[in-house]
């Protein structure tokens, strides 16, 4: 058995495991952990300008995160985003519905 310790440091209000990464919400909105090498990257495109209304309110909580086949639906406490699996980057691009 393997066991490593990692920090994220910020509020965390939620964790989600996938295949091969685990997803953290946290202040910072989704953060994206690899198991493996422990790095973390921010879930969705911060040049993607469909988020600008996300970025703008104040204390948006991340609460869940649920996938659909190949997308994924992000909820937060006062919105919620589809993001269809247009990675750039390693970015998820946000679509808004």
């Amino acid at each position: 058995m393997l066991l490593q310790e990692f920090y994220i440091p910020v509020e965390s209000t939620s964790i989600h495991y996938l295949k091969t990464k685990m997803c953290v919400g946290c202040s910072r909105g989704f953060e994206i952990v690899d198991l493996e090498t422990l790095e973390t990257q921010g879930l969705l495109d911060p040049e993607d300008g469909t988020l600008d209304f996300a970025r703008k309110r104040e204390n948006l909580r991340p609460m869940a995160l649920y996938r659909i086949q190949n997308e994924f639906l992000l909820c937060y406490d006062g919105a919620c985003v589809f993001c269809c699996c247009a990675f750039v980057f390693g970015l998820l691009k946000a679509l808004l519905v």
